[in-house]
C-alpha cells in the first residue's frame, strides 16, 4: 500500500489570511482594500519562505518519523521475524533434500556395489562351472579314450590268438593237404604200378 501524505503548511492558510488583512487595514484603514505594498509582500514572502522550510524541516521530519518510521518498525519487529523464520524453514527443507539426496544416492551407490559383487561372485561360479564341466568332460574323454583304448587292445589280443589259432588251423589243414596229396599222390603211384 502506498500512503499518501497531506501535510499542511504550518499556519500557513491562517497566516495568510491574517496578514492579508492587517495589511489592507494598514494602509487604507479598516474596510478599504488596497494593493499591497513592497515591504508586505516581502514580508509574505519571508513568512511563506519560513514556513517552507520549516515544513521541509520539522513537518516532514515529524510526518516521517509517525508514518514512516512507524511502519519500518512495524517491519522490523514483525516482518524480519516472519522472513528470519521462513528462511531457517526454507533452509531446513533444503537441508533435507540435501540428506534425502544423500541417503538416496549412497543407496545407489550401494545397491550399484551389491549388483556388481553379485555378478562377479556368478561369474566366478560359472568359470568354476566350466572348469569342472571341462575337468569333467577332459576326465570323461580320457576315461572314454582309456576305454577305447583298452577295447583295441582287447581286440588286438583277440585278433592275434584269432591269428594264431587260425594259422595253428591252418597248418593242420595244410598238413592235411599234404599228407592227403602225399597219400593220394602215393594211390596214383601204386595204382600205376611206378612205386
Amino acid at each position: 500500500p502506498i500512503l499518501i501524505l497531506t501535510i499542511p503548511f504550518a499556519g500557513s492558510a491562517e497566516s495568510s489570511k491574517g496578514e492579508r488583512a492587517s495589511a489592507d487595514e494598514d494602509e487604507d484603514g479598516p474596510g478599504k482594500k488596497r494593493s499591497p505594498s513592497l515591504s508586505s509582500l516581502e514580508a509574505k514572502v519571508a513568512r511563506l519562505d519560513t514556513d517552507l522550510l520549516d515544513h521541509e524541516h520539522r513537518s516532514a521530519y515529524d510526518a516521517r518519523v509517525q508514518h514512516l518510521d512507524s511502519v519500518r518498525i512495524r517491519l522490523r519487529e514483525e516482518v524480519y521475524p516472519s522472513l528470519k523464520l521462513e528462511q531457517a524453514k526454507a533452509d531446513k527443507r533444503e537441508g533435507g533434500m540435501v540428506r534425502t539426496f544423500e541417503s538416496t544416492a549412497a543407496s545407489a551407490a550401494h545397491a550399484l556395489a551389491d549388483e556388481t559383487a553379485g555378478r562377479i561372485a556368478e561369474l566366478g561360479l560359472i568359470l568354476d562351472e566350466i572348469e569342472r564341466e571341462a575337468g569333467d568332460k577332459a576326465t570323461c574323454d580320457e576315461q572314454r579314450i582309456e576305454g577305447w583304448l583298452s577295447e583295441i587292445k582287447s581286440a588286438q589280443r583277440a585278433l592275434a590268438e584269432e591269428k594264431k589259432w587260425r594259422q595253428g588251423a591252418d597248418d593242420k589243414v595244410m598238413q592235411q593237404v599234404i599228407t592227403t596229396r602225399e597219400a593220394l599222390q602215393r594211390t596214383v603211384l601204386e595204382s600205376l604200378g611206378h612205386v
